[in-house]
């Protein structure tokens, strides 16, 4: 903020700043006038006194010239009166020297030492009819001169001479008169220009003075102009340095109002903002005053309103004579009596009205109103640059989140085009894949499906030896397992690809499952003529928490590729316990002598469909789904496998699985102590076991009607047969209403008219609590807890295992049984 400035009024038109430039100007021509005038007066006095003095020659020599002529005509009156005389020479010389002095008179010279200037414009029109009558005159003086002409001259000549010689002494008198004429009239005038001369320089001396005086005092004024002029201009430069520093609109205002005053020396401020609607005003700031306060409202129709209207300076020199506007007895309140109103413009929209006012009359200059309008406009000019600003700022944050919008959006974009090739691509290698497997599936499918039929065809035949038909039967026995094993490969990747397949961790004997493996596997190795060892390196726990079934699978899938793949040598199967960071684990390294594996196909060797080679399907057959579902068993029981493999020099499948603690646990050191410590295992000898129960058979093929009746009754049971739910249900509960229940229920869960789940609901809900076995070929996860839920005490898959089914029912049917003794 400037400091205080003295305000001294000043009247109005005065200059906005003088000129010494003007001053000089002024100045030098006031003082060229009297030196002109001088000059000129000079210059005229000198032509006066050369006039003069050639005035006085010429009197004088035209007075000569008439006394020359006054003398020729007495000459020639004496040669006229005395013709004998001599006159001739005489009056030869007089014409000669008139004729010198005409010529000298006429075009200025020196004659007999005497300057004679050239003649004004009307003493030369005497001296050229003086020159004519003297040509008129010459020749007759001529004839007197003349001996022999002067016989002829006569009177009349004479008469004629004289009247020329009249007539040039004439136009003598004329000149001499005429040159006092032009001499006085010279002297009239060269005293009117020493007069006005004189005149000029006094009154030039006067105005000099009265232009120096004016000269003194308008610089005065205009330097206070001046100074005011600056003081505004910094008030202006620092109002928009605060401007560009960021202030704040009110702190703008407040120091516009505050340079406003001190430097105009008024008593209050105020700023006026015209609010949305444009019906009233709302005082924005204000700086001394009484009676209006901050954020106060004013109408339309006051003063601010007026000066909106009027939309140009409203200066108040006397509230007390100047009632132009309405409103005014709001300012008299206020002890107004003088001001000035401007609007403030944003653009072309109004903003509001600046108002600055003296409780006393003041004179206002022009300038005061363009510095209150001035600072409006810097003031409008912030207020929109704020606004812009805010704008600006709202804009950027939204181009901001619109770019990240677009950034996501765009890798996103991205991600999805990379993730839509990555599974096109997957998709394409898949359909291939799959395309291959169903082509080999329906290769493995169709080959012990051939011999199956075939090998049944045989059967048929009644010319088929005992011997023969013992083979054929073996042939069809080992065929269907061969299909039933490709079957739950299917399921297992089905499970396993859906997330069904689940594991079951309980305590197992890990030395009992790779005997059993072993045991399993060893007719296989021995028709290819391979060797299969079992090799312990180090002690093995007795027991460890795994699903023995799984690990199971996992071997035999293992052990029968190794045995697949293998023409010559053999397979070991190592064992061994390693401790590592992630804790105690049990390792299994399958190795084999076969034909091993290129380092592409070791990078396929786990994928599904696939196989290491395509060649391999045709040569060695299979599906390519072991090693993939053996691969997925061991990541669910949080393991992991790994395979080396050179072509020609065999493989070395290694997979690791997590043991349990193991604290407590008994540790065998060589592998035959497996079996001596497996009590529980149970081979089957070929003996039938004995199943004396009444068996209820709910079934809708008629093949398996046949051949799961004939195994029971073979066993001892008594089996009654129905083709569907509907008739399951009325036997069972037609039997148990008379008190002879069956059993067992046997109940297939697919079937016609009703199912086996509705059967088995139906009966529940009639309060029948006999055993009810499910009999299904659904073997997915959850279909033996949906069988459960719809009431079944137990679950068996289809195809039946003899040995198992009858079990099954023998072990219900006792229960069975116990539950009636007891009741009875």
């Amino acid at each position: 903020m400037l400091g205080r400035t003295d305000h001294e009024s000043l009247p109005r038109g005065t200059p906005k700043s003088v000129s010494d430039r003007t001053l000089v100007w002024k100045l030098t021509v006031l003082l060229l006038l009297p030196i002109a005038g001088s000059a000129i007066a000079l210059v005229g006095f000198v032509l006066y006194l050369n006039m003069h003095a050639g005035t006085d020659h010429f009197i004088n020599f035209v007075g000569g010239e008439r006394m020359l002529a006054e003398r020729i005509g007495r000459v020639v009156d004496q040669s006229f009166a005395q013709p004998t005389g001599d006159h001739g020479d005489a009056l030869d010389d007089l014409i000669a020297l008139y004729d010198r002095r005409l010529t000298a008179l006429q075009h200025g010279g020196v004659l007999n030492g005497q300057t004679l200037p050239p003649p004004t414009p009307d003493i030369h029109v005497i001296l050229t009819q003086w020159d004519e009558q003297w040509q008129r005159l010459e020749p007759l003086l001529l004839k007197v001169v003349d001996p022999e002409l002067r016989q002829a001259t006569d009177g009349r000549d004479h008469q004629a001479i004289n009247t020329a010689l009249e007539a040039l002494i004439e136009h003598a008198d004329r000149a001499i008169e005429q040159r006092g004429l032009a001499l006085a009239r010279m002297r009239k005038a060269l005293l009117g220009v020493l007069a006005g001369c004189s005149l000029l320089t006094l009154m030039t001396l006067a105005f000099g003075v009265v232009v120096v005086r004016g000269y003194v005092t308008e610089r005065r004024h205009a330097d206070r102009a001046l100074r005011m002029r600056v003081a505004q201009q910094q008030a202006m430069t620092e109002l928009g340095q605060c401007a560009l520093a960021g202030d704040t609109v009110d702190q703008l205002m407040a120091s516009a109002l505050s340079s406003i005053r001190e430097l105009m020396g008024l008593d209050f401020a105020q700023i006026l903002e015209l609010l949305p609607g444009g019906r009233e005003f709302r005082v924005r700031a204000s700086l001394g005053g009484d009676g209006v306060d901050r954020d106060s409202k004013m109408p339309m129709d006051s003063y601010a309103g007026y000066a909106l209207k009027v939309d140009a300076p409203v200066i108040i020199e006397c509230l007390d004579t100047d009632v132009r506007f309405p409103g005014s007895s709001v300012l008299k309140d206020q002890g107004v009596a003088s001001g000035i109103l401007v609007t403030i413009r944003t653009g072309t929209q109004p903003y509001g009205v600046v108002g600055v006012f003296s409780r006393t009359p003041a004179h206002f200059l022009r300038d005061d109103a363009r510095f209150i309008t001035a600072v409006g406009t810097v003031l409008a000019g912030a207020v929109c640059q704020r606004a812009a600003e805010q704008m600006l700022l709202k804009q950027t944050e939204d181009l901001t989140l619109a770019r990240d919008e677009i950034t996501e959006h765009a890798e996103m974009l991205t991600a999805n085009s990379r993730q839509l090739e990555e599974a096109r691509v997957a998709a394409e290698s898949a359909t291939k894949a799959k395309s291959d497997f169903l082509a080999n599936m329906s290769h493995e499918i169709r080959t012990p499906m051939t011999a199956i039929l075939g090998y049944t065809d045989l059967l048929l035949s009644p010319q088929q030896a005992a011997e023969d038909r013992s083979r054929a039967i073996q042939a069809i026995h080992r065929n269907g397992e061969h299909l039933l094993s490709i079957i739950n490969d299917i399921l297992d990747i089905s499970k396993i690809e859906s997330g069904l397949l689940s594991v079951s961790p309980v305590v197992c004997s890990p030395n009992q499952i790779v005997c059993e493996v072993v045991s399993m596997m060893r007719p296989r190795a021995a028709d290819k003529s391979l060797s299969l060892d079992l090799e312990f390196l180090g002690p093995i726990p007795a027991t460890i928490r795994s699903d023995p079934n799984r690990v199971r699978q996992i071997l035999t899938n293992l052990v029968g590729n190794a045995i697949k793949f293998t023409e010559s040598g053999g397979v070991r199967i190592v064992m061994k316990l390693i401790d590592g960071p992630g804790g105690t684990r049990l390792a299994f390294e399958v190795i084999d002598t076969g034909i091993g594996m290129s380092p592409d196909s070791v990078d396929e060797v786990f994928t599904a469909f696939s196989q290491a080679d395509t060649t391999m399907s045709r040569q060695f057959g299979g599906m390519g789904l072991g090693l993939t579902i053996t691969k997925r068993l061991v990541d669910m029981l949080s393991g992991q496998i790994t395979v080396q493999s050179e072509p020609g020099e065999g493989s070395a499948f290694h997979f690791m699985i997590e043991t349990g603690a193991l604290d407590g646990v008994a540790m065998i050191q060589q592998p035959t102590e497996a079996f001596f410590a497996d009590t529980g295992a149970q081979t089957l000898d070929g003996t039938q076991t004995s199943c004396e129960a009444r068996v209820l058979l709910a079934e809708d093929g008629p093949d398996n009607q046949r051949l799961i009746s004939f195994h029971l009754r073979k066993a001892g049971a008594q089996v009654s047969v129905c083709e569907n739910g509907q008739i399951a249900y009325e036997r069972a509960a037609e039997a148990w209403r008379a008190g002879e229940p069956f059993d067992v229920i046997l109940m297939d869960m697919q079937m016609p008219e009703m199912d086996g789940y509705s059967a088995t609901s139906l009966l529940r809900s009639d309060g029948y609590t006999g055993p009810i076995v499910a009999l299904t070929a659904h073997a997915m996860k959850g279909d033996r807890e949906r069988c459960i839920a719809a009431g079944c005490d137990d679950y068996a898959t289809k195809p039946i295992d003899r040995q198992q089914l009858i079990a099954l029912v023998a072990e219900h049917a006792g229960k069975s049984k116990s539950v009636i003794a007891a009741a009875e």
